[in-house]
Formats: C-alpha cells, sequence, structure tokens
C-alpha cells in the first residue's frame, strides 16, 4: 500500500494556502542575505464538506535569501476543530518544473504521492516550542515543498476550518548544529476485525546524538503507541520515553534525550479492530499506522540519512510467533505485486505480505531481510514475477541466507 511519508508544519508559514471556499494570504520568510525576523504570523481558512475526510496539498516555493537557506529554530500553532495533522516535506528531485503553487488540490487524486520526498515536520497537536538554542532545521532558498493538511468532518454541513501558524526563524549565523527529523515508520501492520493486534520495530542509531519533541503516531483503532531505549546488546528498555494512549492527542516531550550510538528505538503499537481487516496506510479511517517522530542532532551522514530517517533498514517487525521459514512460506502464496518496494527511503508493501511479517517472531526479521535482500539484489530478473529459474537462482546465489531462514527457531 502506497504511503505519504508524515512531516511537518516548518514551512507552512512560507505559503498563501486555501482550501475549500475562502483562502487566506501568507507573507513569505526570512529576507536578503538570509536574515529574518522573529517570526511570520500566519493564518488559513479552507471548508471540508460533510461526512469527508480530506487530504490537501499544496506545492509552495521558498521564498529567496542570499544566504541560500532558511533556518526554522521554533514555532507555535493554533486551529479549530477538523485538522488531524498538518505535515510539510520536500519534493522529490523528479517534480515536473513550473508546477502551480497557487492553488490546494487533493493528494491522493492528483497523484501527489508520487512526489513527496523527505520529510520536515509533522504537527498532530497544537504547540508552542522553541528549538535548543543554536539549533535550526534547514530549509533550500527557493526550493519547492509539498504541504499537506489532514482533514475530517463528522458533521452533516460544511466545516470551516481555521490554522493560524508562528514560524520562529533564525539567520545562519546562530546555527550550530543542524536539525534532522526522525519518523519512524512500521510499514508492516495487520489489525483483523474486531479483534486486538499488535505492531512493533526496532531502529538502530548509528552515532551518538540527542532527540528532542519526541511523539507517536497511530490512527482510530490505536490504542496505545510507546517507544523504548534498548541497549546495543538488545536488552529492552522498560520504561517508555514517549507513550500516547489517544491518536487525535498523542502525548509529546520536549525535553532533551542523548542516544548513543549502537542502541535502539523500539516502537510497539496496540489496536482494537473494527468491522474490517486493516493494513498499514495513509488514510486514518481505513488504514493505520505506527510511528515515533523526533527532532534530532548531529544529523548522521547526508548518505544515509533518508535511511536513517525513516528507519528503511529497520528489523524485529514481527509481532507473532511464525518463525523466518514459516514466514517464507506464508509469503510464497502472495501475489509478487505485494512484495516490498524501497524508494526514497521509503517502503511501500502489500497487504498479503504485512500480514505475513506481523505473524512472524520478532527474532525471524533479520534472516528474513538477509534472505530477501539478496534475493532482490542477485536474483531480481529470475524471480520478479515468479519465473521457472527463481528457485535455481536463489539455491545457487543465495543458499547461505535461505538456509539461515528455514533453519531459524523463535525463542
Amino acid at each position: 500500500m502506497n504511503r505519504l511519508s508524515l512531516t511537518s508544519f516548518a514551512a507552512i508559514a512560507l505559503l498563501s494556502f486555501g482550501c475549500g471556499s475562502s483562502e487566506s494570504p501568507a507573507t513569505g520568510a526570512g529576507g536578503a542575505g538570509g536574515a529574518a525576523s522573529n517570526a511570520e504570523k500566519l493564518s488559513f481558512s479552507y471548508t471540508t464538506p460533510p461526512g469527508q475526510e480530506k487530504h490537501w496539498c499544496q506545492y509552495v516555493k521558498v521564498p529567496h535569501t542570499d544566504s541560500g537557506e532558511v533556518f526554522l529554530t521554533g514555532h507555535s500553532t493554533k486551529w479549530g476543530v477538523g485538522i488531524h495533522h498538518v505535515q510539510v516535506s520536500h519534493t522529490t528531485p523528479d517534480l515536473p518544473a513550473g508546477v502551480d503553487t497557487t492553488k490546494p488540490f487533493d493528494c491522493f487524486a492528483a497523484g501527489a504521492s508520487k512526489y513527496v520526498g523527505t520529510s520536515l515536520f509533522l504537527d498532530q497537536e497544537e504547540l508552542d516550542s522553541d528549538f535548543p538554542a543554536g539549533t535550526g532545521y534547514a530549509l533550500k532558498s527557493d526550493e519547492v515543498i509539498v504541504i499537506l493538511v489532514h482533514t475530517v468532518n463528522v458533521t452533516t454541513s460544511d466545516a470551516p476550518i481555521t490554522l493560524g501558524v508562528d514560524l520562529k526563524l533564525g539567520d545562519a549565523s546562530t546555527i550550530k548544529n543542524r536539525l534532522g527529523l526522525i519518523q519512524f515508520y512500521d510499514p508492516y501492520i495487520y489489525v483483523p476485525a474486531h479483534a486486538a493486534a499488535s505492531a512493533t520495530m526496532r531502529c538502530k542509531i548509528p552515532s551518538d546524538m540527542t532527540v528532542f519533541q519526541t511523539t507517536t503516531h497511530f490512527h482510530t483503532r490505536g490504542l496505545d503507541a510507546a517507544a523504548f531505549v534498548d541497549a546495543a546488546d538488545g536488552t529492552p528498555g522498560k520504561t517508555p520515553i514517549v507513550e500516547s494512549t489517544s491518536w487525535e492527542h498523542p502525548s509529546a516531550v520536549a525535553a532533551p534525550l542523548d542516544l548513543k550510538a549502537g542502541s535502539y528505538v523500539r516502537t510497539t503499537c496496540k489496536y482494537k479492530g473494527d468491522a474490517a481487516d486493516t493494513i498499514q496506510g495513509a488514510d486514518k479511517l481505513d488504514n493505520e499506522m505506527c510511528m515515533f517522530i523526533a527532532y534530532y542532532y548531529p544529523t548522521v551522514a547526508p548518505d544515509q540519512q533518508v535511511l536513517f530517517e525513516n528507519c528503511a533498514q529497520g528489523d524485529e517487525y514481527g509481532s507473532g510467533t511464525a518463525t523466518c521459514g514459516d514466514t517464507l512460506s506464508c509469503i510464497q502464496k502472495c501475489p509478487p505485486t505485494d512484495a516490498p518496494h524501497y524508494h526514497d527511503g521509503q517502503i511501500d508493501v502489500g497487504s498479503c505480505f504485512q500480514k505475513c511479517i506481523v505473524g512472524s517472531c520478532p527474532s525471524a526479521t533479520t534472516p528474513f531481510q538477509a534472505m530477501n535482500g539478496c534475493i532482490q539484489q542477485n536474483c531480481a530478473a529470475e524471480c520478479g514475477m515468479g519465473g521457472p529459474d527463481c528457485p535455481t537462482c536463489i539455491g545457487t546465489k543465495c543458499g547461505k541466507e535461505t538456509g539461515a531462514c528455514t533453519s531459524h527457531t523463535c525463542p
């Protein structure tokens, strides 16, 4: 199932944005030479039709500065009823030139998810915050970003929705530590109808870093989401660093927390199914999510930033009892198109594949990923559509990895 990479409120103050029947202009941020005012105060209004859930998108060009960058050092947001979250993201390099930056549009109907790149920011709650002194999140001068506002109207009348943003800006000369945004995203979730379920993921910390403004994200079936720090040797943490029991009002911890290289952030989510089976995806009503979100510094190496910040190389995804071999047997019954597709630090994966991974025990992920990675690297042509040469290729080029998977046992 395709998904939008969840993001932010940072650059929302850089646009003129309107949805539905009304529109409010907004001033740009920053000035010549990279200097910026203390804050940009902006307000927006738009309308969501009765009984509808909308993902409104709009492309926005970041203002020009001579320094080439605009730094966010904090923010405050105010909104009325009807907004689930506000997000901002970089766009991908293949975004067509000259996109319309004057009108909002339906994110999914227009295929905007194709051009959503790495995240900047996610606002799930009204907040007023300042980043630690000397830190800031950089936007490039003149880059095109995409803004998404997720609105929900459960009434029988048009819902007028208002949003106010104060964007706190800083000059590049004051920034000693550039910020990154962690948005660890679990691509494997399966919630059976009318049943209890859980999802889990573990993401390795590659270098010493400090995180702050930690929070979680899930949807309407979610009962609890918690993040723990596990030791480098795998010893699980027992006390959550952040925990939420409300999808509408997730907890947030502003205080900085130091994480050591080699440790893990393990995120667990618990659900109660409704009338239909549910898998991972962006739609609040039809899908579920499990996320850990935090700003961090110092940022990892640029060539690893996208992979790390999205936890694209995570493990311990299973919350069941199936071994790696049993999981392999399950996945062999899935359509080939359900297999994970990795792009821009994200993973798109079909429902059958998700269900199989969730049913595995946590320790099955590592041998399964090693085997699956070997097959993708060495036997993609032979196994892409289940061709007759696939078994021979796997046996010849991935025999070691396959043997480790089939001999795996759950603790």
